[in-house]
């Protein structure tokens, strides 16, 4: 069944990811909020937070992936590595047991 068949469903689906938009946004203009308020930073120090705040922690972000990535292409690398390997001991003994089969 398609959802968006219904009316009803697409409209109650889009009334709940407003709320959830409402609240999330509601939630960051608190926080920059609570940071301009506060006297306690520097300009600089108040711009930086809500600069992170808004772009959501962009640049952790891209370094995990760029960390995963790497983790990954190793990994995969050496998966590559260890399955060559496997191979041609697999064909050594496949080669050994003709051997040993054309002898008897």
């Amino acid at each position: 069944m398609i959802w968006f068949a219904d009316p009803l469903l697409f409209t109650e689906e889009t009334r709940i990811r407003y709320v959830q938009s409402m609240t999330k946004a509601e939630s960051l203009y608190s926080k920059i909020k609570e940071l301009v308020n506060s006297g306690v930073y520097r300009a600089e120090e108040v711009l930086y937070r809500v600069m992170h705040l808004l772009s959501g922690g962009w640049e952790e972000t891209k370094e995990k992936v760029e960390d995963a990535s790497d983790k990954t292409k190793r990994t995969w690398e050496d998966a590559g590595t260890k399955a060559k390997r496997e191979w041609e001991d697999t064909q050594k003994k496949a080669k050994r047991s003709m051997k040993n089969v054309n002898e008897l």
